[in-house]
């Protein structure tokens, strides 16, 4: 089977990360190419002197390049512009990150260890049918990073450094690729300048004895590489395993005092793990290993993601009180299922703003009524896929779901329609009597109102029937939804079809 490498280049990695470190403060999420902010520098420190480490596509435009001093930077940029101080590591933890997260492409990913922007390697080897096409998966990878607020290029090749090469320098051939695209020594890429040679094709044309002798067997064996001559390794990067706290007792333990006691020991382990990552935990499962009973397991979902340990405790002691005690219990194991971002903290010290420590707030308050009430008593709202929009949304217990809806559109397939809709929605159509559109009275409830607006109609047509739903004469017929207004102020929205009018919603 022909090898195939996925080069993911990320030429403004230091800028994008810095940009998505301020804008995680405020809760947004960054765009690569915003034109609205100001330029950002990347600045770090080598020798006393004060280097360009990043930039923005706006700073490069305006001639900021990496290496120049911040006194040159500040010439060629005036103000406003934004200096951020480098943050090496926490930019290696954020590429591994994304190096994980471009697991959903292949199996296999890896950093490309060499000197050069920052690249990711995917071997795609093998994966053609799941991507239906190269065009697709170029198409595909740039987009959703771009939507993550990460600048790219991309580009598939047989090897890894040719797929790096190509990407790099955004060429369809490998020959007609710089020399520096190789990403061999810069001395040697000068040696080749200075004889004219600039592309890997001119390269190639050079015999391989010289190129040994003159410019190191350093660029023979990238050349080597590039071709597939030579062997080449991809270090995967491999996913941190979630966190989990287990206890094996020397015996059967009956005594509830503890268990209790172990258990607050497993959830302390298991949020200090959490707090080191950054992160909270949204799913835990609870297990315990009966001597003389099925082994006993409880999930918890909670609200938002959170790691206090005080918290967890309060939710899981009435789950605690459940394990069938029998000849006693050999080992208690807490796992968590899925993790998060943290949504903030009752102090607000976690989060960075005062809503995302109310929103940890309510994601505690939420879980402590789940945990008294039952799960099936606390709900939220949500999305469905449907085309008719009074049908598009239902109520989904938090003790199953989250409290989050931050991705319930991208969930449930849906395309969100930048349009009016109602604060509320009937549980069922209400008839109501109207003469004809844009009509000064209408009859609901069995009074007459007077309209003093009609905005519409929106038209949303029905293509094909579906399971469970109505029709007219056995067809389907188009809807069109009015948004009126009465004259005490109260906003309507009423629907049309060969049925006649009905009211499905109304704005509180």
């Amino acid at each position: 089977m022909k090898r195939r490498i996925l080069a993911i280049v990320l030429p403004r990695w230091q800028a994008d990360c810095a940009r998505k470190l301020a804008y995680r403060q405020d809760g947004k999420r960054p765009r690569p190419n915003d034109e609205s902010a100001p330029p950002l520098l990347v600045i770090c420190t080598e020798h006393g002197t004060r280097i360009v480490r990043g930039c923005c596509a706006q700073a490069t435009r305006r001639g900021v390049y990496v290496g120049i001093t911040l006194a040159h930077a500040r010439a060629l940029c005036p103000p406003p512009i934004i200096e951020v101080e480098s943050q090496p590591e926490r930019e290696v933890a954020m590429l591994r990150a994304v190096a994980r997260w471009c697991q959903r492409y292949a199996p296999i990913t890896a950093l490309e260890p060499s000197a050069g922007p920052v690249t990711i390697l995917v071997d795609i080897t093998g994966c053609e049918r799941v991507h239906r096409s190269d065009t697709d998966l170029l198409r595909r990878v740039v987009d959703e990073l771009s939507a993550r607020g990460v600048h790219s290029r991309v580009a598939i090749a047989p090897t890894a450094v040719a797929a790096v090469a190509l990407a790099q320098s955004a060429k369809k051939n490998l020959l007609d690729c710089p020399v520096r695209a190789l990403r061999i020594d810069g001395k040697a890429v000068t040696g080749l300048l200075d004889v004219n040679v600039r592309t890997i094709g001119e390269l190639l044309a050079l015999p391989r004895p010289s190129i040994a002798q003159r410019y190191g067997a350093e660029v023979l064996h990238r050349i080597d590489m590039a071709l597939g001559d030579a062997f080449e390794t991809l270090t995967p990067v491999r996913s941190n395993p979630l966190p989990t706290a287990e206890r094996i007792f020397d015996g059967p333990v009956s005594n509830l005092e503890a268990i209790a006691l172990t258990a607050m020991q497993l959830i302390e382990g298991v949020c200090a793990s959490l707090r080191e990552r950054d992160r909270g935990g949204c799913e835990f499962e609870l297990t315990a290993l009966c001597a003389d009973a099925p082994t006993y397991r409880h999930r918890v979902i909670l609200g938002t993601p959170n790691a206090r340990a005080a918290h967890l405790v309060k939710i899981l002691a009435p789950h605690i009180e459940r394990i069938p005690m029998g000849m006693g219990v050999e080992s208690m194991r807490l796992s968590v299922l899925r993790m998060g971002r943290f949504a903030g903290s009752l102090d607000g010290t976690r989060g960075g703003t005062t809503s995302a420590a109310l929103r940890g707030a309510v994601g505690e308050w939420v879980d402590t009524l789940t945990a008294q009430l039952g799960d099936r008593s606390v709900f939220r709202g949500g999305f469905v896929e449907h085309h008719q929009p009074e049908r598009s949304s239902r109520w989904i217990p938090v003790a199953r779901h989250g409290l989050s809806t931050r991705n319930a559109w991208r969930d449930a397939n849906v395309r969100a329609v930048e349009a009016w809709r109602p604060s509320s929605w009937c549980e069922r159509p209400e008839p109501i009597i109207v003469e004809s559109p844009h009509t000064p009275t209408i009859r609901w409830r069995t009074q007459e109102q007077r309209i003093t607006q009609w905005i519409g109609p929106e038209r949303i047509a029905t293509p094909c029937r579906r399971a469970g739903e109505e029709t007219v004469d056995g067809r389907m017929s188009n809807v069109d939804y009015w948004r009126i207004e009465l004259e005490q102020g109260t906003w309507l929205w009423i629907a049309h079809d060969a049925r006649g009018w009905s009211l499905v919603g109304l704005w509180s």
